[in-house]
């Protein structure tokens, strides 16, 4: 039984191994069905139990067509499709946003630097066909992308992400510190963006950050200093390779932190249909907490980056507001990437600095 503890992909493809019977038509058939479902929400207005019956007699395909011509589901019933409207901000409040739903996010890439983009088109190793361009950052959108040997020509980050990349500044011989990694998709992007200085990055998770050393040796570039931390932990000093580092050390840091991750429920629905909204609080009170105790560590007039891929304001503003109110930080610029409106994912972003 499904219980949304897993992403969809990930138990599908689970189910589909000890499962060998059904064909690659048929997986692709029932995994878009079940997607249909959790895009509907729990207010769905046809019945889970024909969905399942439906999927273990996949084998009649004109049963499928009928079905999908059949499905009554009706795009302009938004406020049943998000079931909390009222907590998320008012940018994503109304009929375009909820629309964005019904219409799978297209898969965005960015070339890699060391690679000439006419000969990565001409060769075939990304299509030009369905393809969507954002000039801005330099961005190609998918509707489908079969990921093999070539990604090495190119990153798969969603525009949004690259778009909050994007705002981060970084000068010559600085010391900036990724705290919340992750598989190191925004430091990849400042790596091959801005030359000479040096790049530090950690995780809780050491596996994501093993990953991430192997992007940059596959994209060419020098290893940033690593470290496995939980920066929610009040820490007094950080060790990066046996560098050991103390207060006021970085002239930015970089926090994408933990989230409900509200902002890509358009990619990934099942999330949408078995969130919790009580679990807003858990992750607004350890974002606070990651915020308040990396900042130590960044120099007086050195900036901030707080992101995350939410739309509630609980884990956004007002996080960012909780800490300028105790005299924690000054709030210099903050905005939502509406992703939506390129079918990529949602975001936030702020800069801030230190209180002296």
């Amino acid at each position: 039984m499904y219980d949304g503890s897993l992403p969809f992909r990930h138990f599908f493809k689970n189910y589909c191994i000890k499962n060998k019977s059904l064909g690659s038509k048929d997986r692709k058939i029932i995994k878009e069905i079940f997607y249909l479902a959790f895009r509907s929400g729990k207010y769905s207005t046809f019945d889970d139990q024909n969905l399942f019956m439906l999927a273990n007699n996949l084998n009649s395909c004109n049963l499928l067509k009928d079905f999908f011509n059949g499905i009554p589901y009706n795009i302009e019933k938004s406020e049943f499709v998000f079931p909390f409207p009222e907590l998320i901000n008012e940018q994503f409040n109304n009929k375009k946003y909820f629309e964005s739903y019904a219409v799978k996010p297209l898969i965005w890439v960015r070339i890699n630097k060391n690679k000439k983009y006419d000969c990565i088109f001409k060769t075939g190793i990304l299509p030009l066909e369905k393809v969507q361009i954002n000039e801005n950052t330099s961005s190609w959108g998918f509707e489908n992308l079969n990921v093999s040997e070539n990604e090495k020509y190119f990153e798969i980050q969603d525009l949004s992400s690259q778009i909050a990349a994007s705002k981060i500044k970084i000068h010559s011989g600085e010391n900036v510190w990724d705290c919340c990694s992750g598989a190191g998709g925004k430091s990849l992007f400042i790596a091959e963006n801005f030359k000479n200085f040096n790049l530090f990055v950690s995780d809780k998770r050491s596996s994501v950050l093993s990953n991430l050393k192997n992007r940059f040796k596959k994209n060419k570039l020098n290893t940033p200093f690593c470290s496995t931390i939980n920066i929610e932990n009040n820490i007094e000093k950080l060790i990066f390779d046996n560098k050991q580092i103390g207060f006021d050390f970085f002239d930015v840091i970089i926090a994408d932190v933990p989230c409900s991750g509200s902002g890509t429920w358009v990619r990934e629905p099942e999330n949408l249909y078995f969130f919790d909204k009580h679990k807003i609080n858990f992750f607004a009170e350890k974002q606070y907490l990651i915020v308040k105790n990396s900042l130590k560590f960044l120099k007086p007039n050195g900036k901030f980056y707080y992101i995350t891929c939410s739309i509630f304001d609980e884990e956004n503003f007002n996080v960012i507001k909780k800490l300028e109110n105790d005299k924690i930080i000054e709030i210099v610029n903050y905005d939502y990437i509406k992703g939506f409106e390129n079918r990529a994912d949602n975001m936030f972003w702020a800069e801030i600095s230190k209180k002296n």
